[in-house]
């Protein structure tokens, strides 16, 4: 009996290895236009970190000629170096001293309110978290100038939020205190100055019982 022919196949290495070459034969255009967009993405996020790099460099330059400048009596050129560090140079690490060194430049001459605004506009930028506490502590020294004492309550009260530490958080309330009693609202101080005066390892817990006593002894008003 005859045995049935039998039918050569081609190696099944070299059936994928034609699959393959195949398959890269037919997507040819793809994968170089894919290999372009990884090469330019890339390239783009290499510029951007440069960019952002310089940037911090060029502020950071800035800020110390305009620490020169303050060292010098160069008010003047300090201050512009200062207005370009929190414009041009916003969002970079430099950007938080430059704005409390400027603001305390406006507070200098008397300029409370562009000394607040200065503060304001950086507030909350890249850069300047760490620094929110003071932040709001100079915008509250700023509007008791201008006899806000309300508003300089609300910002004391702020930083002690801000801060992380247990110590300017009470530094913070107690100025928040005074500012209150300032404003006519004796109610408000009272409730912080107790708060104070119940912890014995508050910095101003002697302070809260001398001014709780002077509190209680007057008519108390505001909410």
């Amino acid at each position: 009996m005859a045995r049935p022919a039998t039918v050569s196949r081609p190696p099944v290495a070299d059936a994928d290895t034609d699959t393959i070459l195949d398959w890269f034969r037919e997507n040819a255009r793809l994968l170089i236009i894919g290999g372009v967009v990884v090469v330019a993405a890339l390239l783009g996020f290499w510029f951007y970190t440069q960019s952002r790099l310089l940037r911090a460099t060029n502020a950071e330059r800035t800020l110390m000629s305009a620490q020169q400048a303050m060292a010098q009596g160069n008010i003047p050129l300090a201050q512009t170096d200062l207005q370009t560090v929190t414009t041009r140079y916003r969002g970079t690490p430099a950007t938080g001293q430059a704005a409390l060194l400027l603001a305390q430049i406006h507070y200098d001459q008397g300029q409370y309110e562009e000394g607040i605004r200065t503060l304001e506009s950086v507030a909350g930028t890249r850069g300047t978290a760490l620094m929110r506490p003071t932040f709001e502590a100079l915008i509250a020294d700023g509007y008791l100038e201008l006899s806000n004492a309300a508003e300089a309550a609300r910002h004391y009260q702020n930083a002690a939020r801000e801060t992380r530490f247990v110590a300017d958080r009470d530094m913070y309330l107690a100025q928040a205190a005074r500012a209150h009693v300032a404003a006519g609202d004796t109610a408000a101080a009272l409730s912080i100055w107790q708060g104070m005066a119940d912890d014995p390892q508050s910095p101003v817990s002697a302070e809260a019982r001398v001014r709780l006593g002077e509190l209680m002894a007057a008519p108390v008003r505001g909410s």
